[in-house]
């Protein structure tokens, strides 16, 4: 078993162990967190969560009132960028069952995110994230176009010590956690 197909069975085993109106309250203080800490310019590029990870449903609302939101839409082995308006019309349970844009949602083809919000199974202190193992935000993000912010949302029971990682692994910036704003180099 690799280093990365042990790390995540380990976090996902502490996710396990959180009953449900903790991981609400957790999704809920992180909502709060990240609403507070990120600018209000910009386009943000967010997902939409699967069941284990951290909720952003209220924030992906708001920002698609403003007209911000880009989420992804699985196309193969890439990520197709979309211009969100109103998730409950424009997604559509997709890849693996994950909520993604419908095919009608315009494609954003030069998309300049302000902000990345990235899933992970974990973290560590020096911004490393260990994903799924698609590799799909590993080969999205250094795509983009300028350099956007790097923010990884995670409940605390998904910081580790050291994320197992490649050279082509992306890092993020900031951890948001249920505890607050975590600036890679600071995760304790």
């Amino acid at each position: 078993m690799s280093d990365k197909t042990a790390a995540r069975r380990a976090v996902r085993a502490a996710l396990d162990r959180m009953d449900r109106a903790e991981q609400v309250a957790a999704d809920t203080a992180i909502q709060a967190h990240l609403a507070a800490f990120l600018p209000g310019r910009g386009d943000v590029l967010a997902y939409a969560a699967m069941p284990d990870e951290v909720d952003l449903d209220p924030l992906l609302d708001a920002w698609a009132a403003a007209g911000r939101l880009l989420l992804p839409r699985v196309e193969g082995s890439a990520l197709t960028l979309h211009r969100i308006g109103d998730r409950a019309r424009d997604l559509v349970p997709g890849t693996w069952g994950i909520r993604e844009p419908d095919e009608h949602v315009t494609v954003v083809e030069d998309a300049r995110p302000a902000v990345v919000v990235l899933p992970g199974r974990a973290f560590d202190r020096a911004g490393g994230r260990l994903g799924r193992g698609g590799g799909f935000y590993d080969r999205l993000v250094p795509s983009l176009a300028g350099r956007p912010l790097r923010v990884g949302v995670a409940r605390s029971v998904q910081l580790v010590d050291a994320v197992p990682s490649e050279p082509h692994d992306v890092l993020v910036d900031v951890v948001v956690t249920e505890h607050g704003v975590i600036r890679a180099g600071d995760l304790a």
